[in-house]
C-alpha cells in the first residue's frame, strides 16, 4: 500500500516502477489497484500495489482498515519540498504499526528531487543529487 500527503507524487512513483513512464499531468487519486509481475530467478512474483489519496486514512476511516488489514507491506512517501508531507510521515507510521504491529515492513521515500531548489529547509535530509 502507497500512502503519503497530497500532491507527493504517490502515483507517479508507481508508474515509473511498474511501467518506465512520467506524467507531469496532476490528477487527484481517489483509490487506484495496480498490478506488477516480475521475472526473478526463473519465477513469477505478482503483486498488488494499492494507491490511496493523500487523505484516505482520514477520509474513509472504515476503508481505512479493511485496507490496512490486507497490505503486506507500506510505502510512504513524501515531498522534498513540503514539511507538511514529512510530518504526515510520522502520523501514518504510527496508524500502520497500533493496526499492524512494529513488525510491518515500511519504507519511506523521499519524493522530487529533481526541485532542490525548492527544497523546504524544515525537513532533515542529506545532500540529494537529482
Amino acid at each position: 500500500m502507497v500512502l503519503g500527503a497530497k500532491k507527493t507524487g504517490k502515483t507517479s512513483i508507481i508508474q515509473q516502477f511498474l511501467y518506465d513512464k512520467f506524467s507531469s499531468n496532476y490528477r487527484e487519486t481517489i483509490d487506484d489497484m495496480y498490478r506488477g509481475e516480475f521475472d526473478i530467478h526463473g519465477k513469477t512474483i505478482g503483486f498488488d500495489i494499492q494507491d490511496v489519496s493523500g487523505g484516505y486514512v482520514y477520509d474513509f476511516p472504515g476503508m481505512r482498515n479493511v485496507s490496512f488489514t490486507s497490505a503486506d507491506a507500506f510505502v510512504l512517501v513524501f515531498s522534498l519540498d513540503s514539511a507538511e508531507s514529512w510530518q504526515e510521515i510520522s502520523n501514518l507510521r504510527d496508524m500502520i504499526q497500533a493496526e499492524k504491529g512494529v513488525d510491518i515492513p515500511i519504507v519511506i521515500v523521499g519524493n522530487k528531487c529533481d526541485l532542490k531548489d525548492s527544497f523546504d529547509p524544515d525537513i532533515p535530509h542529506q545532500s540529494v543529487e537529482a
